[in-house]
């Protein structure tokens, strides 16, 4: 994969948790995951997928291991899809990627808040790197 997060200051003393994943599967350290039932996650994709976490480091599709520790907190270097403001909430927007968060309004649908992956430290244009606050919501 590419496009992986990279952790500029791990927040918590660097504490990861563990999720559960498909011993099949392969995932580079840095990649952005997302929920599945039950309390599982698998490397993000593209749609509305719900953030859980950043992968602590690389799992080998032959490896057999079914557990992944994913860091929830921290500052990361990450990939825009679209243009971000700095103090802008960021979403999962595809394989590694973030976009800015909607608020939904009175009049218009906007964006589940369990989307988010945290706050924009900087201001970017599609397809640059940038700082994001990971697991800051407000």
């Amino acid at each position: 994969m590419s496009n992986e997060a990279v952790p500029i200051e791990l927040y918590e003393g660097g504490a990861a948790r563990n999720f559960t994943v498909a011993a099949g599967t392969g995932v580079s350290k840095g990649t952005l995951m997302v929920a599945r039932d039950p309390v599982s996650a698998i490397a993000s994709k593209e749609g509305v997928e719900y953030f859980v976490g950043i992968a602590s480091a690389d799992k080998d599709s032959t490896d057999g291991a079914t557990t992944l520790g994913l860091f929830t907190r921290g500052r990361f270097d990450l990939r825009v899809s679209s243009t971000v403001s700095a103090g802008q909430l960021v979403k999962v927007s595809g394989a590694n990627l973030v976009e800015t968060w909607q608020q939904p309004s009175a009049t218009a649908v906007g964006d589940d808040p369990g989307t988010i992956v945290g706050k924009a430290l900087e201001d970017a244009s599609a397809a640059e790197t940038i700082a994001v606050a990971v697991g800051e919501y407000n």
